[in-house]
């Protein structure tokens, strides 16, 4: 069983220019859902049915929105981070230390927007091959941040070399999709993470690599996704899936 986990406790204040610091970012419309709406019916269409939704700043405003809305939040239980100002890695570890024992945990931040059919590859190749960390990779977003490398051509399915921290980008270098599956064999790593000070979840999928431990991937190039950081993401999102609604309604596109 895998379980769900979303990121929803920081503050998002690259967005403020539209939330004006009043709602969660994952709260905010697209059309007439919520980013966190369109996430959530992401996983349930893809039969994941445990769902957790971890909040912090604003964290009362998720949780009565969720509760409210029980019937499209029928899989969700949302889980309060005592220690979210601390960075993303110090939420994921108070989400689980209360979770069940899952067989591994999928984990994206909830101002995701990403294509069901990418969710589905992910999940497809988990399934098959479980692995202790799986990540999907994206070849034709500019290589920002931290990025990976992988040498010997970019497969469908394949393994990644080493991460790539420095702001000279090479042709070896691809950029991550933010999110992942992880097993329970990797939460040491998040532990270690933390014990040298490291804030962001990366951090512990560097530390995994370093121990010779392999991470594989899935390239999600073909299918589109947003990570609604700032407005101007927002904006490019709201564009394509508003286009892609219009085009569904008519029958055009499915």
């Amino acid at each position: 069983m895998i379980s769900v986990i979303i990121l929803a406790a920081g503050k998002g204040s690259r967005l403020w220019s539209i939330t004006k610091n009043e709602i969660p970012k994952c709260l905010v419309k697209i059309g007439n859902r919520t980013i966190l709406d369109r996430l959530i019916e992401n996983f349930v269409f893809n039969g994941i049915t445990k769902i957790f939704v971890v909040v912090g700043h604003l964290g009362e405003m998720i949780f009565d929105y969720i509760s409210n809305n029980k019937e499209n939040f029928q899989f969700c239980r949302v889980i309060k981070s005592e220690n979210f100002s601390k960075g993303p890695i110090f939420t994921i570890l108070d989400a689980i230390h209360l979770l069940d024992k899952s067989e591994a945990y999928l984990l994206c931040p909830s101002d995701l927007i990403i294509d069901p059919k990418a969710v589905s590859e992910l999940l497809k190749y988990y399934k098959e091959n479980k692995n202790d960390l799986l990540v999907g990779i994206d070849t034709k977003t500019m290589p920002k941040g931290a990025t990976v490398l992988i040498e010997g051509g970019i497969k469908e399915f394949g393994t990644i070399n080493k991460f790539n921290f420095s702001n000279i980008k090479g042709n070896m270098d691809v950029k991550l999709v933010p999110i992942v599956i992880f097993s329970r064999n990797f939460i040491k790593y998040i532990n270690l993470a933390v014990e040298l000070k490291n804030t962001k979840f990366i951090g512990a999928m560097d530390l995994f690599n370093k121990d010779d431990n392999q991470i594989f991937y899935v390239n999600l190039t073909d299918y589109y996704w947003f990570d609604i950081d700032n407005a101007d993401n927002l904006r490019k999102a709201k564009q394509f899936l508003l286009k892609i609604e219009d085009l569904e309604n008519e029958g055009v596109y499915k």
